[in-house]
């Protein structure tokens, strides 16, 4: 199991553009799933959410990577990607790449989200 890290200190660590970013994010998921768990963890140096508990089923992972945040959903099948951005095979299935600078179309992310954290897909 991965260490897990106050979300301060993991967002503290980001570039500024990346912070940015994964706070935008960090918002639209607590507005589309206000009860879902957040866990910052050193290991895997992501923020991963999850359903209930911490040891509930893990749904997203937001990866800042320099000045880019990778958004994953676990699993990505039966996702609506209306717009084909998920990209990844195999395990890495189901992953948007989003810049600061880039173009964020949020009713297509907030669709995608709400697809994701509402019912299980297999």
């Amino acid at each position: 199991m991965s260490s897990v890290v106050p979300i301060e200190e993991f967002l503290a660590s980001l570039s500024p553009e990346a912070r940015a970013m994964t706070q935008r994010l960090r918002r639209l998921i607590r507005e589309v799933s206000p009860a879902v768990v957040e866990r910052a963890e050193r290991e895997t140096r992501s923020l991963r959410y999850f359903t209930g508990e911490r040891s509930g089923r893990s749904l997203l992972s937001l990866a800042p990577d320099g000045k880019d945040v990778v958004l994953g959903f676990e699993p990505s099948r039966g996702l609506p990607d209306t717009h084909r951005l998920l990209t990844g095979d195999g395990a890495a299935k189901g992953q948007v790449r989003l810049t600061a600078s880039g173009a964020f179309d949020e009713p297509y992310f907030r669709h995608l989200l709400e697809a994701a954290l509402s019912s299980p897909r297999r």
